[in-house]
């Protein structure tokens, strides 16, 4: 759905058609698969990939957490930066990264952040401080296996493919 600000988002379900920009329900997991999809020869996956970005750089969320939360859109920005490898997409990624300072709750000589809801501590992926360790982590050291896949997130420029990636 287009946004007013020309930002593409999607809706977590068809009856009440709630825009969401979250990993696990919205924009940044759609940008996510887009980003794997972007070095083929499909137009398409190159020209939504800013609109959907767009949605992404949301300046806050409710919760901090990396499915449904503010760690999702900073994952997505990391993704996004190790594609392009422009010094600007790189920044983009690790302004939203310093935002995840603004949910953390000092605890003895660290932090910790809330999960669902805000309920309780959480140490999960989805909801809680390994989540959000994760999208720091790929924000500020670069692309890994996060997910354990098969393939890699971005062709790299090797011998075998001429030092050019698509």
């Amino acid at each position: 759905m287009a946004l007013p600000d020309g930002s593409l988002s999607f809706a977590d379900n068809a009856v009440n058609r709630r825009v969401m920009p979250y990993l696990a329900t919205g924009s940044a997991g759609i940008g996510t698969v887009l980003v794997r999809y972007a070095a083929t020869a499909d137009e398409r996956f190159r020209a939504a990939m800013p609109r959907v970005l767009a949605d992404a750089r949301k300046v806050s969320a409710i919760q901090a957490g990396l499915h449904d939360g503010f760690a999702g859109l900073v994952y997505l920005l990391a993704e996004h930066a190790d594609l392009t490898q422009q010094d600007a997409d790189r920044q983009d990624a690790l302004r939203l990264a310093t935002g995840l300072l603004k949910y953390a709750v000092p605890h003895g000589d660290g932090v910790r952040w809330l999960g669902t809801g805000s309920l309780r501590f959480s140490a999960d992926v989805a909801s809680g401080s390994a989540g959000i360790l994760l999208a720091l982590h790929r924000a500020l050291h670069g692309p890994g296996d996060d997910w354990f896949t098969l393939d890699p997130t971005h062709p790299r420029d090797t011998p075998d493919n001429g030092g050019n990636h698509p």
